[in-house]
């Protein structure tokens, strides 16, 4: 049986699965907490982790030397409010339920960033919100159709603000009971889509199916993301574990 590795449904992700061989894996679409929530299961075999499912994650497992990570700004990672960040306290906010790592930032710039002491968290449906979180796709399209939210803050700049620290948001993982041949294999095809990443981006251009970005703004987008995984991401990943854990923010729904 092929290992199963899920897939990251963003474009931010798409250069990870260029060559992945199909001979040797199969492919699944999953958003990042559902692939933590797989793994867990035992479903599925690796996977870009979101972060927090990564450090929290109940079953035996490997880092493969690959993340999703961000210098400065993030692009799609992207809080859309009706009032300026300081008018945030006891607002709702509206977060998607595709991640943990992103909400968990959020929580983490609200109080420890933003001084917000409470926040009403509801569901991404909900549209009488002060604030909305997304991530991926979805905060791309959401900036390309003419938005009307007057504030738009990027969680990855603003983290960098205020840590002068790169943000990690996913990194991938591999179950330790699959079979070493295969891990190397894996390793192999990723690295050849990374190291080759103005070929990779090419690809992704050709293949693009999104009509709301210019092959100029999948280029730009795409080359602002980290994928190998170096030290500075162990201080990023630190400090984020360390200011999550003094988290005192109060959240209601």
């Amino acid at each position: 049986m092929r290992p199963k590795i899920g897939k990251m449904p963003y474009l931010n992700s798409e250069i990870f699965y260029l060559n992945i061989d199909p001979k040797y894996f199969d492919l699944i679409y999953y958003a990042p907490k559902e692939m933590g929530e797989e793994i867990n299961k035992g479903n599925l075999h690796g996977g870009p982790l979101s972060l927090v499912d990564s450090i929290n994650c109940n079953k035996s497992i490997e880092f493969l030397p690959f993340v999703v990570s961000s210098d400065k700004k993030s692009n799609s990672v992207l809080l859309f409010s009706k009032v300026p960040y300081q008018k945030l306290n006891r607002k709702r906010i509206s977060i998607t339920n595709d991640t943990s790592t992103s909400v968990k930032l959020l929580e983490v710039i609200l109080n420890r960033f933003w001084d917000v002491e409470e926040i009403n968290f509801t569901d991404e449906k909900e549209n009488s919100s002060n604030a909305k979180l997304l991530i991926g796709d979805n905060a791309l399209q959401q900036l390309s159709h003419n938005n009307s939210w007057p504030f738009v803050y990027d969680l990855g700049e603003v983290w960098h603000k205020m840590t002068n620290l790169q943000f990690v948001f996913a990194r991938w993982a591999i179950l330790s009971s699959v079979n070493k041949n295969l891990k190397n294999i894996l390793k192999e095809n990723i690295s050849k889509s990374i190291i080759e990443k103005s070929i990779s981006i090419e690809k992704i251009i050709t293949n693009n199916q999104r009509k709301f970005l210019s092959n100029n703004n999948i280029k730009e987008y795409i080359s602002s993301f980290n994928y190998e995984y170096n030290s500075k991401h162990v201080d990023a990943i630190n400090e984020f574990q360390n200011l999550l854990s003094k988290n005192k923010l109060k959240i209601t729904s």
